[in-house]
């Protein structure tokens, strides 16, 4: 039972800046990282080029970002949200600098995010699949439809710790965690597409996970 509250107690927080380190230490992440990030600086020369792990801060936000945009343009709730996600994964502490680097581009990126989007999408999955690929038989069971019950919450407790924090990570915000989030129709339906970019799709969790949003 402590084991079953620790477990829920980790999994109501999304990926930090220290594992996201981690992920940075394998070759796989970090050069198609690196690559992706001289491509976008190298685009916007006025724009100061942020560190490797800011950038893949801001490269987790893109689904955040595609779905915010859905409706067309990013409220003003949404932008904080963003740029507090931002600040989360970030080592940086102050959100509201007047000369921010990571804001600088995470707004620019939001301007133009559909020249970018597939990009950061095919970062995210290699980012995502770097350690489960490892595990064969791990990765294969992530495909077999027995491999959940179609209860988020059991099997988020079931499932591969990175994979868990990764979905919370691309598609919640810290404080909708523990609540059902809501989500308009095309909200909702750009999810699915970015899970079908991410091929999230071809994991029964992620059918589990879709599973607690509350769509009107």
């Amino acid at each position: 039972m402590i084991f079953l509250r620790q477990r829920h107690q980790q999994l109501k927080h999304m990926l930090n800046e220290s594992e996201l380190s981690i992920l940075l230490q394998n070759k796989s992440v970090r050069e198609p990282l690196d690559l992706l990030r001289n491509d976008f600086f190298s685009a916007y020369e006025k724009i100061s080029p942020l560190d490797e792990k800011d950038f893949f801060a801001l490269t987790l936000l893109a689904p955040s970002i595609a779905i915010a945009l859905a409706n067309g343009s990013i409220s003003l709730f949404e932008e904080l949200s963003l740029t507090k996600k931002a600040r989360m994964l970030s080592r940086q502490e102050d959100a509201f600098r007047t000369n921010d680097p990571l804001l600088a581009a995470l707004k620019q990126l939001t301007k133009d995010f559909q020249r970018w989007e597939n990009d950061f999408y095919q970062t995210i999955k290699t980012a995502m699949y770097s350690s489960l690929k490892q595990n064969e038989l791990l990765w294969k069971h992530l495909h077999e439809k027995k491999s959940v019950s179609n209860v988020w919450k059991k099997d988020a407790l079931n499932a591969p710790y990175v994979l868990v924090k990764f979905l919370v990570l691309l598609f919640l915000e810290e404080e909708k965690i523990i609540t059902t989030p809501l989500l308009s129709q095309v909200e909702y339906k750009k999810l699915i597409t970015i899970g079908e970019k991410l091929e999230l799709n071809k994991l029964p969790i992620f059918k589990s996970f879709c599973k607690v949003f509350d769509v009107r």
